[in-house]
């Protein structure tokens, strides 16, 4: 580019004249900003505008037009390098407001101008403080020492901004696959410069050498289509958006709920949106599941977050406890339900899950853990975490109910001798039936298959040792008959030896709470697969299940602290005062009891014992009983 000197003989002319320097071929231009570099599309497959208002290159190299003349305040451009002056047609935009204190402020008005002109102005190039003042240093004036040098403290000298369709597209280096392309580039030839300007002893930005003339329509519609102006405004808005990202919701939902919201946006930002979502800052899955195992961690002082790492230095075991895992656990550690789940992460870990039941007889999950495999390692690094994050509560537990896993029992034998595994009813019937169809045990019938099913039923849920021995007789006997010796000696020597585990009568004493099987367990897992599934990255798992996690805890305060009273229509006087000290799930167990106690109470005598006030002597049936009323102890 020629160099160009003297005042402006026209709207054409960019040279700054007296007050400033001149472009000139050392100019550098800064990267386009707001999508302005078109020719990306072809090059790397970009699918995400740019949001930038303003050049990435604005903190380039030193830029912008040189001294026309030796004093710095140029001389007069010859014909032959001069611009002929381009006739005014076009639309004209209000010019900036020319004095500004600082870049910030300058910034801050920016910002609002092109709201309220809409315009999309990058910066088209810059000049830094140290090439002005080198620049200044070679004029006359600069080698006498009298020329006024800017401050080093001012950031750049000079930007120059332009209309984002007056940018040039770069050479194509495309291939060709994706041949229609849309650029923006109109030959527009708006711009202005803003520079650091010595007005009455005080150095400020001044807005000069400005063009406010547009080739293409400016208008509240096209200035929609700009990345700029797009997006979601109303923060209540955003907050729906990023629940509906939270659980997966379709893109068509997203748009449409935008739409009916009078938000700004095309399909091209609801996918940015859904890529966005799907990463943590651009991590890789490792680095994301750090940053959400850290976040977890640091969300709450009593949220404790473990990793194992296996012998190849990766992790083995991530586990996890919210601080209202940890209350609940301490209040019903009678009960802990163990499972584990498939297809929760697309790094097939397994998610082990720790569960007990309630006062309102749900349940509620008290520690998660991924584990790579289902080995003794792994059972034990969970337990590990399971004792830090609640070593006084160990010392209620009684009763584990786990599926039929015998690496799991073994482990949690070893580990809690104090507590009894009991095995899941529905996974002990399920496992029987599948053992006794396999192809090695014979092929038999329907109807004898049926008389075997119930007769494995009949001895899971048998009341009595009696009871039991009648059923297991009922089997070894159609298994005599139907010729199915190998897999009764198969269910004498696996099943029958372990009845305690599994038969009901077994576990009459213990405090289970009725919970016989992991139906409670089962069902979380089945919530929890709504939200995530084998494709999910390890990030979002953990995501996912600190968030249910923390909605979970919202829905049990709301619960057990609204102020009122649980009523029955078909409650007596005396289990309505039940309701009054407890909930229905609690008055529901208690009723049997109290219906069976009611049948038989002129069959009983009541009698205070004389040696002790607390203690009720109840006589009947030829035995008598003393009832402790103090804490309700019968011996």
């Amino acid at each position: 580019m020629p160099r160009l000197g003297g005042r402006r003989s026209g709207p054409g002319t960019f040279g700054h004249g007296p007050d400033g320097p001149d472009e000139d071929e050392d100019a550098v231009r800064d990267e386009p900003g707001d999508g302005e570099d078109q020719d990306d599309a072809h090059d790397d497959n970009q699918e995400e505008e740019e949001d930038s208002a303003t050049g990435s290159g604005d903190e380039s190299a030193s830029a912008g037009e040189d001294l026309a003349d030796s004093d710095g305040h140029g001389g007069q451009s010859s014909p032959a390098t001069r611009r002929p002056p381009l006739v005014e047609k076009g639309v004209r935009t209000d010019p900036p407001q020319t004095w500004h204190d600082d870049w910030a402020s300058w910034d801050a008005y920016l910002r609002g101008y092109t709201q309220r002109t809409m315009q999309v102005l990058p910066v088209f190039e810059t000049m830094t403080v140290e090439e002005r003042n080198r620049r200044l240093k070679r004029t006359k004036a600069g080698m006498q020492g009298s020329a006024d040098l800017v401050p080093e403290g001012l950031g750049k000298y000079q930007r120059t901004f332009i209309c984002t369709h007056g940018w040039k597209p770069r050479k194509s280096r495309a291939k060709g696959k994706r041949p229609r392309q849309h650029i923006r580039y109109t030959g527009c030839q708006f711009r202005f410069v803003v520079q650091w300007q010595l007005e009455s002893r005080v150095w400020k930005l001044a807005v000069k050498n400005g063009y406010y003339l547009h080739n293409h329509a400016v208008t509240p519609d096209t200035f929609g289509t700009y990345p700029t102006s797009r997006g979601v405004k109303d923060p209540n808005v955003q907050a729906h958006v990023d629940g509906m990202l939270a659980v997966g919701a379709k893109r068509s939902r997203i748009y449409d709920y935008l739409l009916d919201h009078d938000q700004n946006v095309v399909q091209n930002d609801v996918d940015n949106m859904v890529r966005r979502s799907k990463a943590v800052s651009g991590l890789s899955d490792d680095d994301a599941t750090a940053a959400e195992v850290a976040a977890f961690n640091a969300s709450h002082p009593e949220n404790l977050a473990t990793v194992s790492e296996n012998e190849s230095g990766e992790a083995g075991v991530i586990s996890l406890s919210s601080v209202h895992m940890r209350k609940m656990f301490s209040r019903f550690p009678e009960l802990v339900m163990i499972d584990s789940s498939h297809k929760t992460n697309c790094h097939n870990y397994q998610l082990l899950t720790f569960m007990v039941m309630n006062e309102l007889g749900e349940g509620s999950v008290v520690q998660h853990s991924l584990v790579e495999a289902n080995g003794d390692w792994h059972m034990e690094r969970a337990i590990d975490h399971f004792r830090r994050a609640n070593p006084d509560g160990l010392k209620l537990l009684r009763v584990l109910m786990v599926d039929k896993d015998l690496n799991e029992i073994r482990v949690l034998n070893a580990e809690f001798p104090e507590a009894r595994v009991l095995i899941c009813h529905f996974h002990a019937i399920k496992w029987l039936k599948e053992k006794r169809s396999r192809p090695e045990f014979g092929k038999i019938s329907s109807s004898d298959a049926s008389l075997l099913d119930a007769a494995i039923h009949n001895m899971v849920y048998a009341g009595s040792p009696v009871e039991y021995a009648k059923h297991h007789m009922a089997l070894k006997d159609i298994c005599g008959r139907i010729g199915l010796g190998e897999f009764f000696a198969y269910f004498e020597k696996n099943w029958d030896a372990s009845q305690e585990m599994w038969v009901l009568h077994h576990r009459q004493k213990l405090p289970h709470f009725r919970n016989h099987t992991n139906n409670r367990l089962e069902n979380f897992f089945g919530k929890i697969k709504d939200i995530i599934s084998g494709n999910t990255t390890m990030a979002d798992c953990i995501k996912t299940l600190a968030k249910y996690d923390r909605r979970v805890a919202k829905e049990y305060k709301h619960e057990t602290l609204k102020v009122g009273r649980y009523v029955h229509a078909g409650y007596d006087e005396e289990m309505g005062n039940v309701l009054l000290i407890t909930n229905h799930f609690a008055a529901n167990e208690l009723k049997p009891q109290y219906q069976a106690g009611i049948s038989k109470a002129s069959t009983y005598t009541y009698t205070p014992d004389p040696d002790d006030a607390l203690v009720i002597l109840v006589s009947g049936a030829g035995r008598t009983h003393r009832l402790n009323i103090d804490d309700w102890r019968c011996d």
